[in-house]
């Protein structure tokens, strides 16, 4: 009646028409339950819209009042959208897309029913299952309730469609429009939302910044501040991951410099999150895929033709190589799902930004966990597929490093891999009252009905965590399966590149061809980890007489050890890690039972028959036990833990086998590639110190395995290399706790440590970005102050210390060594520097407060030294004009500002007034010293301020 009501009424008769429609709006929501599930009912909510729709079409002018009836009848629609049936959407779809582009000729009004549309949509879209679990298909069908984005985003795809404006001029400028409000809010959320955690294991701070990561990635969890807005970013990152690549780069390209750089900001201060990674990824893609991440040479060509375009596009390459740069070192912390989320992200920049020669670790890496992580084997592939057609000399280069590690993917799964594990090899308990169980109590008198509920519920718990498993183990299959023929015509296509491929041997043997044998011929020599055999088992055979018959275990072990670490057949893989744990048992077994032909210390430290085995055994089971598979890890992590508890019994001799399996975990500790390895030999240690402890107790015996595992940590606290100190640092604070134990102990190694772990702060300042070396030492110099003020015993031992190797003799010698420190150019290690001080001041002084003690330490130690740290080194050279060269303006500013915050710190101690600046500026003439604080500052200035306010300054 619209067309006849404008003909006879005119504009006059519309709006009356509408107010006579306005009732309707006012009705009850559209879906109060399930019987309004009804088709009929969601056309008239649909008709509804269409009728306000074709009046609007119409009006001259379209007022508030018109558009809020819109509005309501929409954002009903829209929050039902998410509890409708496939086949009744696409009404919705129309009616939403006819509403926006006959507004879009209202410029003022399109603007703002965008605004409520966009608002309503995220709204919904960002619910928790909960909120929409109660009405729609899933609850119909009895399932459980699916994230409410993953219906939510087949509207957005239908109102914004592929982005590449083929569209009507009308409909593409409510569509750029919808995609800039969709885009926008979620920057806002993210600055909205309060993303902030903790890590669950994070002892409590000692002073240290709650901001600085210091503990190793991923060894104890995340514990959100916010559980709700985690929750609602976690979904907004999927919703935007799966959503923008579908609307294409040609729609992204406008946000593709403020997008991305606000998400690396965000990461920055978020670095644990692997959601950010995950988004950073997809806007990468999309920013290549437009054009945008192209280097000096292409962009000049770029289709814009604009230099500002130009110098946007060179900044937003210039950042993203910055952070990936950054990031590459750090990835070597991560472990698990932010370990994957992070290769995912190296390994999809394009090669304008990162070489493979810079991107080879990270690819082994991928390689290595892609056979857990389809999804990561994918990506890792592809990009080796991009490296061939764009780099091909460059990967010709680094195939010997990377072939070996495609061997895996090549065998197929065997059909043991695709039936249904039993439950308890998922990693727990088979749950009370099974099946079994339940029939047996069934039969018995008096059985209560709860009991035979509960049992069905186990039942019915134990189907659903069997059922899940398999599906997620056939997902991984068919994903590690489908990469095997782009593998096979990959290193068909590479040549002679992939000849390293025959130098692995031993993966034939997981699934033997029929006519061939299982062990290649020359392996029993190449691969043994012993000149002799040594390790066998006796066969007998009732033929007739007894036939014995000896089987060497020794040719094999190399082989199993890398089935169990690189194959993909998951039931080879179990069988090789049962045989290595079984191998280990047995010759820690046999070794217990040597006979003691010479004395107690001779017959501890002489090595075992074993000795050679055990060494390369224990590398190969640190490696299983930190590796991505559950079943390795659950099994290794147990039997090195109670290796550690049985070799730690030789505590007062420093035997082989003890020695071997220290080692191993010193080896582990330092790794410069798998944060999880650290992680668990950091572990290791704190455990060695423990058990080395328990077994001496009451002995009055010297502990020689303790004494061994620090001086090798702090052996590694001091080495050049970065890895050797993070991991030391890691290691010398987990074992922190159980040396707070051993006093006397603790009074011999805590001066050491501390000296060291100062040194290691300070000398990690050359580190690559994103190494964590100084956070670790920082967090390691907090653990041992903790421990020591907290037992009064281990602090009156520091005070009479004996010196070791050069390590300080007591308090006042470590003191005057952290005081040169307390005024470094690098802050990080001067503020730990200075907090050093603080705590030992008072522990030597003994006043109530911190800020007492330091002074009365300070005055009585280090007055006449104060006033020296007021000057630069007369090794910087001071900057003439302002177009110095970058690397002598850089040295100058760092040191003054060095000097700068030192002062500051000084004064607010109390440790000198602020006269004494005045007091080491000589003046010359209306000029300070060059070389101090204020003859410094002066020429800062003057670098910088004109005339006058340099005579301003020099005045006041």
């Amino acid at each position: 009646l619209v067309v006849p009501t404008l003909k006879f009424f005119g504009q006059r008769g519309l709006r009356r028409v509408m107010g006579q429609l306005a009732p309707l709006v006012q009705s009850r929501a559209l879906l109060q339950g399930l019987q309004d599930l009804q088709e009929a009912k969601l056309s008239n909510e649909v008709e509804l819209l269409q009728a306000f729709t074709a009046i609007v079409a119409l009006l001259d002018d379209v007022d508030a009042a018109c558009l809020q009836l819109c509005t309501q009848v929409m954002e009903r629609i829209v929050g039902a959208y998410g509890s409708l049936w496939p086949s009744q959407r696409p009404a919705v779809h129309a009616a939403l897309e006819q509403l926006l582009a006959t507004v879009a000729a209202r410029r003022g009004a399109l603007h703002a029913l965008l605004q409520r549309l966009t608002v309503t949509l995220l709204t919904a879209t960002l619910a928790q299952p909960d909120d929409n679990a109660a009405y729609g298909p899933a609850a119909l069908a009895g399932t459980e309730p699916e994230m409410p984005w993953l219906s939510y985003i087949v509207l957005w795809k239908a109102l914004l469609g592929d982005g590449g404006g083929s569209g009507p001029q009308a409909t593409e400028v409510w569509r750029r429009e919808l995609y800039d409000a969709l885009l926008q809010s979620s920057l806002d959320a993210v600055d909205a939302l309060n993303l902030s955690y903790r890590q669950a294991s994070m002892p409590g701070d000692q002073g240290q910044e709650a901001a600085e990561e210091v503990l190793e990635v991923g060894s104890g969890g995340l514990v959100a501040a916010n559980v709700a807005d985690m929750r609602t970013w976690l979904a907004l990152q999927a919703f935007l991951a799966a959503l923008l690549p579908g609307v294409g780069a040609a729609a992204f390209r406008r946000w593709a410099h403020t997008f991305t750089l606000q998400l690396i900001a965000a990461s920055m201060q978020r670095q644990l999150l692997s959601s950010f990674y995950h988004l950073l990824r997809v806007a990468m893609q999309l920013a290549d895929e437009g054009g945008l991440l192209t280097d000096s040479s292409e962009a000049a060509t770029d289709r814009s033709g604009s230099e500002e375009k130009l110098g946007s596009n060179q900044d937003l390459s210039a950042a993203l190589q910055s952070f990936l740069r950054g990031l590459l070192p750090a990835s070597r912390h991560y472990v698990d799902e932010l370990l994957g989320a992070t290769l995912q992200l190296l390994l999809s920049a394009p090669a304008t930004l990162l070489q493979p020669q810079e991107l080879l670790a990270a690819m082994q890496s991928a390689l290595s966990f892609g056979l857990q992580w389809d999804a990561l084997a994918a990506i890792a592939v592809a990009t080796l597929e991009r490296w061939e057609a764009r780099q091909l000399a460059v990967l010709h280069q680094l195939a010997p490093q990377l072939v070996p590690l495609l061997e895996p993917y090549l065998y197929e799964a065997s059909e043991q891999e695709l039936q249904p594990a039993p439950l308890t090899a998922l990693g727990g308990d088979t749950p009370a009252g099974t099946e079994g169980d339940a029939e047996e109590e069934g039969e018995e008198e008096g059985v209560l009905e709860q009991d035979k509920s509960s049992a069905a519920e186990a039942r019915k718990l134990q189907a659903a965590v069997a059922a899940a498993s398999k599906a997620a183990r056939d997902r991984r299959l068919q994903g590690l399966q489908a990469l095997r023929p782009r593998i096979e015509a990959w290193l068909g296509r590479l040549g002679e590149g992939a000849a390293a491929l025959v130098q692995i041997s031993a993966l034939s043997m997981a699934a033997p061809t029929e006519g061939t044998s299982s062990l290649r011929s020359g392996a029993d020599s190449m691969l043994r980890w012993d000149t002799q055999n040594r390790l066998s088992i006796l066969l007998r055979f009732p033929v007739g007489d007894i036939v014995e018959l000896r089987f060497w275990l020794d040719p094999l072990l190399p082989q199993v050890a890398e089935i169990a670490e690189r194959s993909t057949d998951g039931a080879a893989r179990a069988a090789a890690c049962e045989l290595l744990h079984a191998v280990t048992l047995k010759m820690l077994g046999d070794n217990a039972k040597r006979p003691r032909k010479l004395g107690e210390a001779a017959y501890q430290e002489a090595p075992t028959e074993y000795h050679a085995l055990m060494r390369r055994l224990f590398a190969v089971e640190l490696r299983l036990a930190a590796g991505p598979d559950n079943i390795a890890s659950q099994l290794f992590r147990q039997l090195l833990t109670a290796m550690v508890h049985w070799l730690t019994a030789s505590a007062r001799y420093e035997a082989a086998e003890p020695m071997a399996l220290l080692e191993a975990v010193m080896d582990g500790l330092v790794d410069a590639h798998s944060g999880s390895l650290r992680s668990l030999c950091a572990s290791l240690c704190a455990e060695w110190l423990n058990w080395s402890d328990k077994h001496v107790k009451g002995e009055g015996s010297d502990n020689l395995n303790a004494k061994s595992l620090m001086r090798r940590l702090y052996e590694r606290l001091a080495h050049p290399d970065a890895y050797h100190r993070l991991g030391a640092a890691m290691a010398v604070a987990q074992v922190a706790g159980p040396l707070a134990g051993q006093e006397g102990l603790a009074g011999a190694v805590v001066l050491e440590g501390l000296a060291t772990a100062l040194g290691a702060v300070a000398v990690a300042e050359g580190d690559p970005a994103g190494s964590h070396t100084r956070h670790h030492a920082a967090h390691a110099i907090h653990e041992l102050m903790r421990i020591t003020k907290r037992r009064p015993a281990i602090a009156s031992k520091l005070r009479h210390s004996d010196p070791q190797r050069g390590a300080p003799a007591s308090i006042a010698a470590l003191a005057e060594r952290v005081w040169r420190l307390t005024a470094a150019p690098h802050a990080f290690t001067r503020r730990t520097a200075q907090w050093l001080l603080e705590q030992l001041a008072q522990l030597s002084q003994q006043l109530p407060t911190s800020a007492e003690s330091l002074k009365a330490y300070v005055d009585e130690h280090f007055a006449a030294e104060v006033q020296k740290f007021l000057k630069l080194p007369g090794s910087v050279q001071q900057p003439s004009t302002a177009a110095a060269p970058v690397a002598v303006r850089s040295l100058w500013l760092q040191h003054l500002d060095g000097i700068v915050a030192w002062a500051l710190w000084a004064v607010e101690r109390k440790l000198m007034s602020a006269d004494m600046l005045y007091a080491t500026s000589t003046r010359k003439g209306a000029s300070a010293d060059g070389q101090s604080l204020l003859g410094a500052a002066e020429h800062f200035l003057a670098l910088l301020l004109p005339r006058e306010a340099q005579l301003d300054f020099r005045r006041r």
